[in-house]
């Protein structure tokens, strides 16, 4: 059998010849996307990243599921508690990195957090950069990281491949996490 090739799963004939599976790439990238690789799969005997990531859980949400009662009556978003930084602000509609990182967690200022990632339209890897505010979590925070507006206009999209990034304001990785096909060897992507 042909080594496993990440354009090869963007063609619906290819993944059913291969995994006996019709839909296309649905099967295959829901199991390598579901909760993934824990490290980043760079250097073994590095030095693991002074923050642990909980989890990272990748999920469309629309604007209603944004919205709290008390809005109604302020007008102002309530997050809950939760930091929510999106691409493009006034749009809530997205696909949400929701990470969790355990209780107590803190990090500094002008942290940042990077999302990498392949959509189902195009194999080009595209960034975005998030801004975090200096925080300490309680036990129920999470951040979501939105992609609003045109970093994803459609639901219907496919997330293929993620990584996320946490560093610090002097571009030290504090964490890291990734999903199974981003970890795959670029000889056989």
């Amino acid at each position: 059998m042909p080594p496993l090739s990440l354009l090869s799963l963007l063609r619906p004939a290819r993944c059913l010849a291969r995994f006996g599976c019709m839909g296309g790439v649905s099967a295959v990238l829901l199991s390598g996307l579901a909760q993934t690789a824990h490290g980043d799969g760079d250097d073994a005997t590095a030095t693991p990243p002074p923050v642990r990531v909980s989890y990272v859980y990748p999920r469309w949400q629309d604007d209603a599921q944004f919205r709290r009662i008390s809005e109604y009556f302020t007008g102002r978003e309530n997050t809950g508690g939760d930091i929510v930084v999106r691409t493009h602000s006034p749009v809530r509609s997205g696909l949400y990195f929701r990470i969790g990182l355990p209780v107590g967690t803190q990090f500094p200022a002008h942290s940042t957090g990077t999302v990498e990632y392949i959509r189902s339209d195009s194999p080009d890897v595209r960034t975005h950069v998030f801004d975090l505010p200096a925080l300490s979590l309680n036990p129920f925070t999470e951040i979501c990281l939105g992609l609003t507006g045109e970093s994803w206009p459609k639901r219907d999209l496919s997330l293929v491949a993620w990584r996320f990034t946490l560093k610090d304001n002097t571009g030290a990785i504090l964490a890291r996490r990734q999903s199974f096909l981003w970890a795959l060897p670029a000889s056989r992507q």
